[in-house]
């Protein structure tokens, strides 16, 4: 199986009765955070998923066996998650600086022109 084809019905279960999210839309976001994932891979620029997608990035990340193995199959490294304590900080407490965000293909949330983070986490990747 590829990277691209890679699917992991425990989390996308998982996260579908914690959220009360439909399957479907969850099958989508799980596709969408792969995309994430493999261009956090090869990039060094730190990149923001949307909030959905960044979500879904915890519940994987909390079924800790198969994200390692997941890493280490398909990039060779892990890709750590890297939570900005500032925009975190004022989300939890309902401030948060702008709205969600995304480029062309709806995978990356970015900066307003504050320079503000849209989201709350970045990414980075660790041989």
């Amino acid at each position: 199986m590829s990277r691209k084809e890679y699917t992991n019905e425990e989390v996308i279960q998982y996260h579908s009765l914690k959220y009360s999210i439909p399957l479907e839309k969850i099958n989508q976001l799980f596709k969408e955070l792969i995309d994430f994932l493999n261009a956090c891979s090869v990039s060094v620029t730190n990149k923001r998923p949307t909030r959905e997608v960044d979500k879904l990035w915890h519940s994987f990340i909390l079924h800790t066996e198969a994200y390692t193995q997941y890493c280490a199959r398909y990039y060779g490294k892990y890709i750590h998650h890297r939570p900005d304590p500032v925009t975190k900080l004022k989300m939890a407490g309902g401030h948060a600086d702008c709205q969600d965000g995304s480029d062309a293909e709806g995978l990356f949330a970015d900066c307003d022109a504050g320079g503000s983070a849209r989201n709350n986490a970045d990414c980075s990747a660790v041989k």
